[in-house]
């Protein structure tokens, strides 16, 4: 595994960031010789004296502490910029690792694939749908450095606007054609979802923060991150998937318009945004879909009104 390096991106979660370093670097850990180099956005809580420890007492850890706070996207993207191995993995400082499958990935990584999935919550063996949304999961893929060419470089610098930096890479391994696998048992689990507010996290001025940045959300961000997928299809299929809780397209489309700060700007952007036959499809269903759209959870049926008024109208049983 001298292949593969590892860089931990963190801030300001100095209680996570040392259970993540403690898992990795575990007598146990099939990571704990790998180099890993730990990217400290400008921590203020005591991260960084705690990276410090590790550093000094593993000879692998290489801590890198940034003067000012780049944001969270700028400080993935240059996770990858540094990679200098045949593989690189970008971890996270708030998930869950699991290294019973690990035997699995050497393997995988014996046939030199542009990229592995190592995260499955999505069920990315589904389709392109599932894959690509997937990896929009920071440590969801290990990435083969030589697709970081400057072509892709900047379309991860451009896409840190749209939320999803990761996606270039991840576009660019589905782009060569080839098939990625997929581990049948994760490694990662994704524990916290930081949301929109990931954009913003470290500003000292928010109302300093770009309108556009701001304004920016998720399901936004990513349509704006499939064009970069080549395939005409793999567009398509992606625009109609472009949901963030596991609904279908009709409520995507309704909840794509309560996010907006304008109805009808939203809308058109939108259409502008979505695929192939998602942009009729957008068009079409999008007005009734905020006005009242039905979706399930674990506790029943509901139903959501102009996009935000959310009402469960039936009621489970539990058995």
């Amino acid at each position: 595994m001298n292949k593969l390096e590892l860089f931990l991106i963190t801030y300001n979660r100095k209680d996570k960031c040392k259970k993540t370093l403690e898992t990795i670097l575990a007598d146990n850990s099939p990571l704990k010789d790998l180099p890993l180099t730990v990217l400290d956005n400008a921590s203020t809580d005591g991260s960084s004296e705690v990276i410090e420890t590790f550093a000094k007492k593993f000879a692998n850890v290489t801590h890198i502490r940034h003067p000012k706070n780049i944001g969270g996207n700028a400080n993935i993207t240059r996770a990858y910029e540094m990679a200098t191995a045949p593989y690189v993995w970008v971890v996270c400082d708030d998930d869950e690792y699991d290294w019973t499958n690990w035997q699995e990935l050497e393997f995988a990584l014996k046939n030199n694939p542009p990229a592995v999935v190592v995260a499955n919550y999505n069920a990315p063996e589904k389709g392109i749908q599932y894959l690509f949304k997937q990896l929009s999961f920071v440590p969801a893929g290990i990435y083969r450095t030589d697709l970081l060419t400057a072509d892709i470089l900047m379309n991860m610098y451009f896409n840190i606007s749209n939320m999803f930096p990761q996606l270039a890479v991840a576009a660019a391994a589905i782009n060569t054609g080839e098939k990625l696998p997929i581990l049948q048992k994760p490694l990662v689990t994704m524990k916290l979802n930081p949301g929109n507010d990931s954009y913003v996290r470290g500003a000292t001025k928010v109302n300093q923060v770009h309108p556009l940045l701001k304004n920016m959300f998720w399901a936004k961000g990513y349509l704006s991150s499939i064009p970069m997928l080549q395939s005409p299809a793999y567009r398509q299929k992606c625009s109609f998937f472009a949901n963030a809780e596991n609904e279908n397209f009709y409520n995507f489309c309704g909840r794509y318009l309560a996010n907006g700060k304008g109805f009808f700007y939203t809308y058109s952007e939108g259409i502008h945004l979505s695929c192939g036959w998602g942009k009729f499809a957008f068009a079409l269903l999008s007005p009734f879909a905020y006005c009242c759209s039905f979706f399930k959870d674990k506790k029943g049926l509901n139903i959501r009104l102009f996009g935000h008024i959310k009402t469960r109208i039936w009621k489970f049983k539990n058995n």
